[in-house]
């Protein structure tokens, strides 16, 4: 499996401008440029070539945003305080039990990364809504940016200029009775396929399949065997759950949370005992057993499922939580053991007070701690785009321009001066996907938040609380590069456990090669499995389908049109004649190919009608 275990950022799919750092969660929107963009976001109207980058992030931002994500997080911050006590003294027992922690972060990042990857692979290509009472957040967000609820679509983009609050203030979720949420949601999903429709058949998205379905199974971290684990795992589920035909995105809820919620994990993330490389394989071996009790417990799903989502619609009704108490306490329906489950909630309760509450006199460390607390509170918010300009003071305002042209008007923060006189700046543009609010922040050149922009109509506790994360944020964002340094040093300290950490890492990846592999075939018989094997490794699905481009890119477009919720044969003739491509051709095509498969590429469920495919 190739990928570096120290480089724990994830990234969307040959876009590495877009990223989510599993620490900070912070997530970057590359391809969003705000003087192009902004307008159409803001109302719900946004370029449907913005959404396949905008769901997949969402995504990795959401998985991230959960009780194992904070403890990824916190093993991560407690590895950075114990580097800053030892000083990096070689025989100091902080460095030891810092660099345990480092070895069971990369670890779980490693691990959970071409689980990511596919999930959010998913969210791109597959995921719709359907008669769940709840949709995820990435689709829900989707519905707020690119759902534009008026029958006509302008061609053209309107200008910037203007923000004013009624511009970016989007409809909030507070306590409501789970029946309205669960009309509200149904609201949502003829808006939402529209504009799932209009992204997955374009031709990038197309292309953008395509060029997955080629790349080598486990290269960049294991993209294409990520996504075909998370697309066998829905077919398997599909075979007991039935409802999962109707609401792909309720199955991608449910697989999120049976790793993300998982507070067995939780505890085997930061069970205490053990050195290193224990540690790491107890959580490799528990994250192994996880993905095998899905496959084993399938028959179960439909009324785990039910369960689970009963649970999920009654927290949307209760309103949105401040983490972490958004899921404090383990979700039902995930089957997760229960004694693992009280140990993990209270291991990552210690973890979080340990953070905050230092017992070291060092003022240093002390400033750790209180940065800490900062970055856990922010991790809910997302950065969606920005846009370069000039901020000029006006009385107790700030008003940003770009090329001589007013954009927005914010109110000014105490690192404001030189009424009249324009200096340069940036205007950042976030969004809180727990709170449900966009925001706006002018940014200086040295980082410092000059101006704040706040959506209409909410309390002033939450005013000061967004204040708080936008004049944090880019301070945080200075001193990571310092504790990446360190980090970085401690991995190259000649220790015993330093070298432990960097063999770890080494046997580790084969492992996750292996265990990929298994899942990424899981359609597939035993006697086809060595057949593919080499194939699959080298170059994803090239060989195998004949090193037939074209006919890579037909299949490519016969998932995504399931994906937009075109399955019955007129309409994918149709839609497949418009790329020219026969639909009895392709079908005969890419029978041929399954005999090297060992399994049909394309399914007829149950209807003359239908047509799709697994991959």
């Amino acid at each position: 499996m190739t990928g570096q275990t120290g480089t724990h950022q994830y990234c969307g799919l040959g876009d590495p401008q877009s990223f989510v750092d599993p620490v900070s969660n912070v997530a970057v929107l590359g391809p969003v440029n705000l003087r192009a963009h902004a307008a159409g976001l803001l109302e719900g109207r946004a370029s449907p070539q913005l959404l396949g980058t905008f769901l997949h992030e969402l995504t990795h931002h959401w998985c991230f945003l959960s009780p194992v994500g904070q403890a990824i997080a916190g093993l991560r911050m407690r590895a950075e305080h114990k580097l800053a006590q030892a000083g990096l003294d070689r025989d100091c027992e902080s460095l030891e039990s810092a660099l345990r922690d480092l070895t069971v972060f990369d670890t779980v990042v490693s691990l959970l990364r071409p689980y990511a990857e596919g999930l959010a692979l998913f969210a791109e290509f597959d995921a719709t809504p359907g008669t769940s009472p709840c949709i995820s957040i990435p689709l829900k967000w989707a519905h707020h940016h690119f759902a534009y609820e008026n029958s006509e679509r302008p061609e053209e983009a309107e200008k910037l200029g203007g923000l004013g609050e009624s511009r970016f203030r989007i409809r909030r979720y507070g306590p409501q009775a789970v029946e309205d949420e669960k009309s509200e949601a149904l609201a949502m999903q003829a808006a939402v396929l529209e504009s799932l429709t209009h992204a997955r058949l374009d031709q990038r998205s197309v292309d953008k399949k395509a060029g997955l379905l080629v790349k080598p199974l486990l290269e960049d971290g294991g993209y294409l065997a990520g996504y075909l684990t998370v697309k066998n795992l829905y077919f398997l589920a599909l075979e007991h759950c039935e409802m999962f035909s109707r609401d792909s995105d309720a199955f991608l809820s449910y697989l999120r949370s049976w790793i993300y919620s998982d507070y067995g994990l939780v505890d085997a993330l930061l069970a205490p005992h053990g050195d290193g490389i224990s540690a790491g394989r107890r959580v490799l071996l528990y994250f192994t057993q996880r993905l095998g009790k899905f496959v084993s417990s399938r028959r179960e799903l439909s009324g785990e499922f039910t369960k689970y989502d009963r649970a999920r619609a009654v927290q949307v009704a209760e309103g949105p939580r401040s983490y972490p108490q958004q899921e404090f306490g383990q979700f039902p329906g995930l089957l997760v053991d229960e004694a693992a489950s009280t140990r993990g909630c209270a291991l990552l309760h210690s973890l979080m007070e340990e953070l905050q509450f230092s017992t070291h006199e060092d003022d240093a460390v002390w400033e750790l701690c209180e940065t800490d607390v900062a970055r856990m509170s922010q991790r809910e918010l997302v950065f969606v785009g920005e846009l370069p300009g000039q901020a000029h003071a006006v009385g107790a305002g700030v008003l940003f321009t770009c090329d001589g042209v007013p954009i927005a008007v914010g109110r000014a923060t105490e690192h404001n001066r030189d009424e009249g006189h324009a200096r340069e700046a940036i205007l950042q543009y976030f969004l809180s996907v727990v709170h449900e609010y966009q925001a706006f922040a002018i940014v200086g050149v040295g980082g410092e938040t000059i101006g704040l922009i706040h959506p209409g109509g909410i309390s002033e506790f939450e005013r000061k609380r967004i204040d708080n994360f936008l004049l944090d944020r880019n301070r945080l964002l200075r001193e990571k590069g310092k504790r990446d340094a360190i980090v970085a040093a401690a991995r190259e300290s000649p220790t015993p456990a330093a070298q432990q950490l960097r063999f770890f890492e080494e046997h580790l990846l084969k492992e996750l090669a292996e265990l990929y592999f298994l899942y990424a075939t899981l359609r597939l018989p035993e006697e086809a499995l060595e057949r593919v094997r080499k194939p699959l490794l080298d170059s994803g699905l090239w060989q195998l389908l004949d090193r037939d481009k074209e006919l890579v890119e037909a299949l490519a477009a016969l998932g995504l049109a399931s994906g937009a919720g075109l399955i019955d044969k007129p309409q994918l003739a149709n839609y497949l004649g418009f790329i020219g491509w026969d639909l009895r051709d392709l079908a005969t095509a890419l029978s041929a190919a399954s005999v090297i498969f060992g399994t049909p590429l394309v399914l007829e469920p149950s209807h003359d009608d239908v047509m799709g495919t697994w991959i």
